[in-house]
C-alpha cells in the first residue's frame, strides 16, 4: 500500500518488474487503487511499484516492495507402493524426493494397518531413505512425513512391505526299522 496526496482527485497505477527497478515494469490492469494484493501462486521474487497521479506537479513513483514466494513443502517422487521379499532376504529401500523451503526433514513411520495416519515412529529413521527390516514374516506399512519451512507438513503414500516366509521342512521322515520282505512297511 501506498500514502499519497495531491491536488483535485489522486489516482494510482500498479506495476510489477522482474527486475529490482521501479520502471520498466508491466502494467498491472485494473490495480488503480492505493493498495494492491499481489498473486503468490508462482515460486520466485517479483517486484512491484506503484505511480500517483494528481492535477497538480509531475507523477511519483513509489519505491518498489519485493515479494519473494518460497516453494511449499511437497512430495514429488512417492516410495514404491508395494515390495515381497522372503524372510531375512534383501530388504527394500524405500525412499521419496521431496522439496520445500529451508531444510527440508523426514520422520518415517511403521504401521499394522493400511494407512498413513497414527502408526509408529521409527526412531532415527530421518532420511529421505528408509530400510525396514524384513526378519520376521507378516506385512508391515510405512509412510514418511516431510516438513518444511513453508506450508503444511506432507504424508507420503502407504508403502507395503509384505515378508513371505522361506521354504522349509516342519515334519522330517522317521528311520525305518527292519522288516521282512513281504511285510507292511511301517
Amino acid at each position: 500500500s501506498v500514502t499519497a496526496s495531491g491536488t483535485g482527485t489522486v489516482t494510482y497505477q500498479w506495476y510489477s518488474n522482474e527486475d529490482n527497478d521501479n520502471t520498466g515494469g508491466t502494467l498491472l490492469t485494473g490495480e488503480t487503487s492505493s493498495t494492491y494484493t499481489p498473486s503468490v501462486s508462482s515460486v520466485g521474487t517479483m517486484y512491484y511499484y506503484v505511480v500517483v497521479h494528481s492535477s497538480c506537479g509531475s507523477d511519483v513513483t513509489s519505491d518498489v516492495a519485493t515479494v519473494t514466494v518460497t516453494a511449499n513443502t511437497s512430495i514429488s517422487v512417492q516410495p514404491a507402493a508395494s515390495t515381497s521379499v522372503c524372510a531375512g532376504g534383501t530388504a527394500p529401500e524405500l525412499s521419496v524426493t521431496a522439496g520445500g523451503t529451508g531444510t527440508v526433514t523426514y520422520q518415517w513411520y511403521s504401521n499394522t494397518t493400511n494407512s498413513n495416519s497414527g502408526g509408529e515412529e521409527i526412531s532415527g529413521e530421518t532420511d529421505p531413505a528408509y530400510t525396514p527390516s524384513v526378519s520376521s514374516v507378516g506385512t508391515m506399512y510405512y509412510f514418511v512425513v516431510v516438513h518444511s519451512a513453508c506450508g503444511p507438513d506432507v504424508t507420503s503414500n502407504i508403502s507395503s512391505v509384505v515378508v513371505t516366509a522361506n521354504t522349509s521342512i516342519s515334519a522330517h521322515p522317521t528311520s525305518l526299522s527292519t522288516v521282512c520282505a513281504g511285510s507292511t512297511a511301517p
